[in-house]
């Protein structure tokens, strides 16, 4: 015969695992699916930026390189170009960008770009404490 008592307490164990076990299962789905959203549509994702440290502007005779070496240096600083072109720029803002680009890497560091239209043109690039660096080695 069996204790009634005594098996209870497993029925309930085994139900409070079966919840947790769909629950976990649940998070997973949904997880996943919020992924797939983003990368079908990567518009939707806005960049974490932090108050920059230092901005660059073209605006003096420094090339970003000697810009990016004159700074303290800091492995948590990331540089990001943001540029803005107006109708008919792009391509020339898209060249420009290229370059500075090509300086940054050869300081040292992987520059993450932001280009979008805008009511006038604008380049400049900022250092800040936005994320992890990726490290490019320097070539001179």
């Amino acid at each position: 015969m069996i204790n009634r008592q005594s098996a209870s307490w497993q029925i309930i164990l085994a139900d409070i695992a079966l919840i947790l076990f769909l629950t976990t299962l649940a998070a997973f789905v949904a997880q996943r699916s919020n992924r797939d959203v983003l990368l079908a549509r990567p518009q939707a994702v806005q960049p974490q930026l932090a108050s920059p440290q230092a901005i660059y502007r073209r605006d003096t005779d420094t090339s970003l390189g000697q810009w990016i070496r004159q700074q303290q240096p800091d492995d948590r600083l990331t540089l990001t170009i943001f540029a803005r072109y107006s109708q008919g720029e792009r391509q020339s803002v898209w060249q420009e960008v290229e370059n500075l680009t090509r300086d940054a890497k050869r300081a040292g560091l992987e520059p993450r770009i932001i280009i979008e239209a805008g009511p006038k043109r604008d380049i400049f690039a900022a250092l800040a404490y936005d994320e992890m660096p990726v490290r490019v080695p320097r070539t001179q």
